[in-house]
């Protein structure tokens, strides 16, 4: 067999430079390279004078540099056979680049000036207003979406977590190319900044990341705003495309940093959940409680999905469902009795059965060297290191059926966070819902 077949040992590295930056990689094999740069600030970390701006920021990505046009730069990267992203989150936002080996360094640097240098030209920020307008219109149309985003306020209120990260039309054109200048200077500094690779080799990343971000601003004196979970009801009247009414239900719970997040975690797989409709086989969690217990029983629910998000300081754990409007009222009763019931026994099949798609999951997304790239990322910018997979695996197997009901009843010990869109005039009322479930 050819040297070159032989099978990579993969591994991660981490190295922080002298300027504060971190730097992960993994050798994952191959002919190409991911490589990102996480900025450890999102939408949480907006004022009210820059609401909305995380979102612009991703939305005015690659363009405009100190180093580079619009043009200038895409022209540049599709040379080297290059395919750039940006993401924006409430903690986080994300610029990658995947390209082949060889242009690795290039592709980094080009990376670098359109990252730490963007030029929020007027026109540029003009025209894509009326483009980011566009695309928060179609993401209105994602009741999900608008449902969870009305718990993250009813959970958190205003600021913080409380944010939107779905910033509305009139916040969009009244950001000036002064307010994203102030919110990128605030998030673009070193301690806030880690610079991935996967299918890297280390030494060398180091030493391409050092040139390319020698010049980055020192720690900001601006932290995070903490958020203090306090539970509470944001119901929006709408006519959602689908006809249907929207309803979350959920909790405080587990931070990135708490011992009860793999638990949570397990649970979240129990709940499992999905649409009427959905499709599949074996492997699609069609076993999972609210399968099970809630689509396969109430045949007019048409969707109930269990919902996990954790932050660095705090985390939203709850259930979504859907159903027409003259149901709405039986589904949120419905969505209430299984969350209570997360405190009350499990069984050992479904407990292993969760524990084990669970690890699977976590295998299974590993194989992609994009996700790879996001995993070791993420893991740079919460916990300062990387966990590997096996490790989170042990952790897992670790977890016992005491440890996810002591988590559900720790969290459904917090106040209640309520949310819904489309015709919630006739649905329960906050404490009727909340002592159901004491």
């Amino acid at each position: 067999m050819p040297a070159s077949s032989a099978p990579v040992k993969t591994h991660s590295e981490m190295t922080t430079l002298s300027n504060g930056v971190r730097v992960i990689s993994e050798n994952t094999p191959g002919h190409c390279a991911s490589m990102g740069v996480f900025v450890g600030s999102g939408s949480r970390d907006e004022t009210d004078a820059t609401s909305g701006a995380a979102k612009f920021m991703e939305s005015m990505a690659f363009k405009a540099s100190s180093g580079h046009s619009g043009f200038g730069f895409h022209h540049e990267i599709e040379h080297m056979g290059g395919v750039v992203s940006a993401a924006a989150s409430r903690e986080d936002m994300v610029y990658t680049v995947d390209v082949v080996k060889e242009n690795a360094g290039s592709a980094l640097s080009l990376l670098a000036d359109s990252v730490l240098n963007p030029e929020l030209m007027y026109h540029e920020i003009e025209d894509e207003k009326a483009r980011l307008k566009s695309k928060l219109a179609e993401a209105g149309d994602n009741s999900n979406l608008v449902v969870v985003e009305a718990a993250h306020t009813a959970a958190f209120g205003n600021s913080g977590l409380g944010r939107t990260l779905v910033p509305s039309a009139k916040k969009v054109d009244g950001l000036s190319g002064g307010a994203l200048a102030q919110f990128a200077v605030q998030s673009l500094t070193a301690d806030k900044l880690v610079v991935a690779g996967a299918g890297v080799e280390h030494a060398d990343f180091v030493s391409q990341v050092e040139a390319a971000f020698a010049g980055i601003a020192p720690a900001s004196a601006v932290a995070s705003e903490a958020s203090k979970y306090s539970g509470g009801q944001f119901c929006l009247p709408g006519e959602p495309a689908d006809g249907m009414t929207h309803a979350f239900l959920g909790f405080n719970s587990a931070s990135w940093n708490s011992k009860d997040l793999i638990p949570m975690c397990i649970l979240q797989t129990l709940m499992g959940g999905g649409g009427s409709f959905s499709m599949g086989g074996p492997g699609k969690g069609m076993y999972s409680r609210l399968y099970l217990d809630v689509l396969n029983q109430y045949h007019w629910i048409q969707n109930a999905t269990a919902v996990n998000s954790p932050y660095s300081d705090s985390g939203l754990f709850g259930v979504f469902g859907s159903s027409a409007p003259q149901d709405a009222n039986s589904l949120v009763q419905v969505l209430a009795e299984q969350m209570a019931k997360m405190a009350g026994p499990i069984g050992d099949e479904e407990l292993a059965r969760a524990k084990a798609m669970t690890k699977s999951s976590v295998y299974m997304n590993l194989e992609s060297r994009s996700i790879v790239l996001e995993d070791i990322g993420k893991q740079a910018l919460c916990y300062g290191k990387r966990l590997g997979a096996d490790e989170i695996a042990a952790q897992i197997d670790a977890a016992s059926a005491a440890d996810l009901q002591r988590v559900a009843k720790d969290m459904i010990s917090t106040p209640l966070t309520y949310s819904a869109y489309g015709e919630v005039s006739s649905l329960p009322r906050y404490d009727v819902i909340a002592n159901s479930l004491r």
